[in-house]
């Protein structure tokens, strides 16, 4: 009797642990989206910023700016909803093919380059920044250049000084060679690379990265998570493994992207076959690729969980390459494919 009793209980407690133990995210859905890119946008090498929700991407470049619908590929026009093409007249400025969003989906960020008619000197323009508010159509515009806004106020915009508050032109400096390993609470924003935010201290503390650093096509490169560095020289105080390493043949694709919460790394990654010409994104070499694989991994325990393979969706276009983002809401996962519509993943 008392042997049935401890087993009972050893099962419930089991049953306990494993509901309370945090879960990988997994793919509940996905789509093919109807989305492309324009011949203008492409050769004007428009990018691409996936909506907070999922359900749509920011289209910039120097002469359009549009909002695409990923299920339908409708496209409103912000260029002429804003009134940007005035704004760019009136200022002398010229947008540039970037963009961000604001995690609440209020806001939207576009850098944009001044050209002063008494500089002397059009080859150098200045850095502008504008950030539109998408509710009334006003518009603010900075003397610097922004790279995102902060993933817990959308008033603050991150430049190379610190984080910027739109509202009252304060800046919370960045700390110098903070632990992140410290902290328990994480925002994230993903401009050129993806940066992991403390909550308590409101500034980028880390980001993706890989080593060595001068690795070669026949190299094999280990994914590591390294303290924020704002400018040069590049020395992070503090640098971790995520215990994921890409062995060659294969060929990290298209990004290395933390999830909202900053509790995983997702790392795209083709799998190749052995060729006498290496599959590379720089010079671009895709042609012995078989297969690109989503893998989740949990940097501070080092677990790790497939979460799909291209060839699941579409065997016949499985190039991951260019533009990749997980929503702030985390529902969604927007991946752009070689001479392929987007794949876009709901998730639970």
């Amino acid at each position: 009797m008392k042997k049935n009793q401890f087993f009972v209980i050893f099962i419930l407690t089991l049953s306990f642990l494993t509901a309370c133990a945090p879960r990988f995210p997994q793919v509940m859905s996905f789509y093919i989206s109807p989305f492309e890119l324009t011949a203008d946008e492409k050769m004007s090498n428009a990018s691409l910023a996936l909506s907070p929700n999922g359900e749509s991407v920011f289209v910039s470049a120097s002469f359009t700016q549009s909002l695409a619908n990923l299920e339908t590929a409708e496209k409103i026009d912000l260029r002429k909803q804003l009134g940007i093409r005035e704004i760019a007249n009136t200022n002398n400025d010229m947008f540039v093919s970037l963009g961000d969003w604001s995690f609440d989906g209020e806001h939207l960020g576009i850098p944009a380059k001044h050209f002063s008619p008494y500089a002397g000197n059009l080859e150098y323009p200045e850095p502008v920044y504008y950030v539109f508010n998408l509710q009334d159509s006003t518009y603010k515009r900075f003397d610097f250049w922004a790279k995102s806004f902060s993933p817990f106020d959308s008033n603050q915009i991150f430049n190379e000084n610190g984080v910027f508050n739109t509202k009252d032109g304060t800046t919370i400096p960045f700390p110098p060679d903070f632990d992140f390993r410290r902290e328990q609470e994480f925002g994230v924003t993903s401009h050129y690379l993806s940066y992991l935010w403390s909550k308590s201290l409101g500034v980028p503390v880390a980001q993706t990265s890989t080593l060595p650093r001068d690795a070669t096509l026949k190299d094999d490169v280990e994914v590591v998570i390294e303290s924020f560095v704002s400018k040069s020289p590049y020395l992070p105080a503090y640098t971790i493994s995520t215990g994921f390493i890409s062995k060659r043949p294969n060929q990290l694709s298209s990004g290395l992207l933390f999830d909202p919460t900053g509790e995983y790394i997702l790392i795209s990654e083709w799998q190749c076959h052995e060729s006498p010409t290496p599959c590379s994104i720089t010079p671009f070499h895709a042609d012995n690729v078989y297969d690109t694989v989503l893998t989740l991994v949990r940097w501070r325990t080092q677990e790790r969980q497939e979460l799909i393979r291209l060839s699941e969706i579409d065997p016949g276009h499985v190039v991951a390459y260019g533009y990749m983002a997980w929503s702030a809401d985390g529902s969604t996962i927007f991946i752009s494919r070689k001479d392929a519509s987007p794949i876009v993943l709901k998730l639970k």
